[in-house]
């Protein structure tokens, strides 16, 4: 009877389906008469945006090798030529981001995110839910300045060293070897601690997502949203101007989010932790060094030169936010770590560090600009605008709420950067009639593309905090559908808010 049990198809007939599937659709749009009132080259980009849109969607390759199918297939079908193509895939955005890149890798090599947690610890009271709180906000923190994944693969630990602490399940208590994070849940924990640790490692994955909301530097999805939204408005949006929409975000939805877990999702009552016990589980990184300080002056004069911008470019006025983020790069490459001991002159960061850099998101972002590039140079871009024109009928409002809800349901199951190049250049329908500004639109587009907390493989954060064993599926559904409702709420207040004070 075993030979009639269905066996699973190997990942790699999936993968070879969905290329053939991707070429085949792609093959029969390409031969198809475009429609009334768009161009052939305006076809031609319609169907690279699909083909781009399916392997995106199934990972049929990896999604930073679909970035580079613009320049493959741009020059070869007479849309754009290679230099053209090549241009569109480096702005100034994506130099802010590769400052940024360094300056998350110093905070990761010099363990600064250690000492955010345990300065947050230091507040927090003797409450479970309060400790909870406190590591949510270390992570959000530290997430502004390095991007999601980094945050949660920094912060997890930590609590996955808090839930140990709490209530017998050390292994000076049980007399078992310690346990590994990606183990099965210890079988001594009672359900209140189960739920604790569950409601631990879904809050580090959540607060590290929405501190990315904080900086443009926060998020890769923040900056092909910037840049994608300059290439089709041709306006600029500042690291002060994302600030004012995004902090508000990271200060309302962390906190949503830590009520939503520990009351709602996994309600937990759990007596009184002591501090001390929860900063020595935590560790101690020992007193500040002379690099600690010098890297917090780093930071500090980036964060500085980004808030005051506006005042620079009146001395300045080639300066920009990029330039900041690659001054403070190339400090950390200049100055000398310090300190007692013969590497007392080796700079903060050497180029080996860079290795784990996220290299491969400046081409993934980069196919996303490429792409709205030429969508914007061709007549796709009037061409959408016309078939969006009856929704420009309904009240501002409501345009607002379904471009959220869309945008927030296909960011579930696409990357950031896909949705956004996707939905940003159709904004351009719904701004043609006067009734919505281009930010309010781009500004609604952006975080919502950001705002994915459904699916465990949705984002690495999630990915990260599903591997741990203390989640199930179902239970991350539905904590993230109950997010995902609070977030569309959040999200046009927030806009709605901001864009009534600066616009």
């Amino acid at each position: 009877m075993s030979g009639l049990v269905p066996t699973r198809p190997s990942p790699y007939v999936f993968r070879w389906a969905a290329v053939s599937g991707g070429l085949i659709v792609f093959a029969i749009l390409l031969s198809l008469t475009p429609p009334e009132g768009l161009s052939v080259r305006g076809w031609t980009v319609l169907c690279i945006g699909v083909l781009m849109t399916i392997y995106w969607f199934t990972e049929a390759i990896p999604v930073t090798m679909t970035g580079l199918l613009p320049f493959l297939l741009m020059p070869l079908l007479g849309v754009r030529s290679s230099a053209q193509v090549a241009a569109s895939y480096f702005t100034p955005v994506l130099f802010l981001i590769l400052g940024g890149f360094f300056l998350a890798l110093a905070m990761e090599k010099w363990g600064l995110h250690r000492r955010v947690a345990l300065f947050a610890l230091s507040k927090a009271g003797g409450g479970a839910r309060s400790v909870m709180l406190a590591v949510m906000g270390s992570t959000a923190l530290v997430s502004m300045f390095v991007s999601n994944s980094a945050a949660t693969l920094a912060m997890l630990p930590v609590a996955l060293a808090i839930v140990v602490a709490v209530g017998g399940t050390s292994a000076a208590d049980t007399g078992e070897a310690a346990q590994s994070p990606l183990q099965p849940v210890n079988s001594v924990e009672t359900a209140e601690q189960q739920r604790f640790g569950s409601a631990m490692v879904l809050g580090i994955a959540y607060a590290a997502t929405m501190g990315g909301f904080g900086t443009i530097i926060g998020s890769p999805g923040n900056a092909a949203a910037v840049a994608i939204f300059q290439q089709v408005y041709d306006r600029e949006i500042s690291f002060n101007l994302w600030a004012a929409f995004g902090l508000p975000i990271v200060v309302l939805g962390v906190p949503i989010a830590w009520w939503l877990l520990s009351r709602v999702v996994f309600p937990f009552r759990l007596s009184g932790l002591d501090p001390a016990v929860i900063r020595a589980t935590v560790g101690d990184p020992g007193a500040w060094s002379a690099a600690d300080f010098r890297l917090l002056m780093i930071l500090g004069g980036a964060l500085l030169g980004w808030i005051f911008m506006p005042f620079i470019r009146q001395v300045v006025p080639g300066m920009s936010d990029a330039h900041v983020a690659l001054l403070a790069a190339l400090s950390l490459f200049l100055i000398p770590a310090g300190g007692p001991g013969p590497d007392r002159l080796r700079p903060l960061m050497q180029w080996e560090d860079t290795k784990l850099a996220p290299w491969h998101l400046l081409i993934l972002l980069g196919g996303g600009l490429a792409l709205a590039e030429a969508i914007n140079s061709t007549d796709l871009s009037q061409w959408l605008q016309q078939q969006f024109s009856g929704a420009s009928a309904f009240p501002a409002f409501w345009q607002l709420v379904v471009l959220a809800v869309a945008t927030l349901f296909v960011t579930e199951f696409l990357t950031n950067t896909a949705t956004v190049a996707a939905f940003l250049p159709a904004t351009v329908a719904l701004a043609s009639s006067g009734q919505l500004d281009p930010l309010t639109l781009g500004m609604v587009v952006a975080l919502a593309a950001n705002w994915g907390f459904m699916m465990p493989a949705g984002t690495p954060a999630l990915a990260l905090a599903y591997g741990t064993g203390r989640l199930r599926v179902s239970q991350m559904a539905y904590s993230g559908l109950l997010m995902d409702v609070v977030g569309v709420v959040l999200i046009l207040a927030v806009v709605l808010g901001v864009g009534a004070l600066v616009l």
